[in-house]
């Protein structure tokens, strides 16, 4: 985890997990709860940038935001995705209700 003035800009797991990568659904929920508390501190809406390398050298970014400060939901973006192995990117536009 990166920080600045004390807030973490951006969180990174790598699979530990070869079989269900259950990591990346403990860094999800780890930047989903920073983003609730980070909301309710500061005037200003915080977004946690997380990154995930799976278990075949793929980076994926994910962009975790609160919609409203007064939503309980948490939600994020899978936007894009990077192969660590071959230099191929790819982009992707899809939005994640977690």
């Amino acid at each position: 985890m990166f920080s600045l003035n004390s807030c973490p800009l951006i969180l990174v797991e790598e699979c530990s997990d070869r079989q269900e990568e259950l990591d990346r659904y403990r860094m999800l929920l780890q930047a989903g709860l920073l983003v609730r508390v980070m909301n309710s501190f500061t005037t200003e809406p915080f977004v946690a940038v997380a990154v995930y390398i799976t278990a075949h050298c793929v980076a994926e970014r994910y962009l975790v935001f609160q919609p409203s400060r007064d939503d309980r939901t948490v939600r994020n973006t899978n936007v894009f995705i990077a192969d660590l192995c071959s230099s191929k990117y790819f982009f992707l536009g899809s939005v994640r209700h977690r």
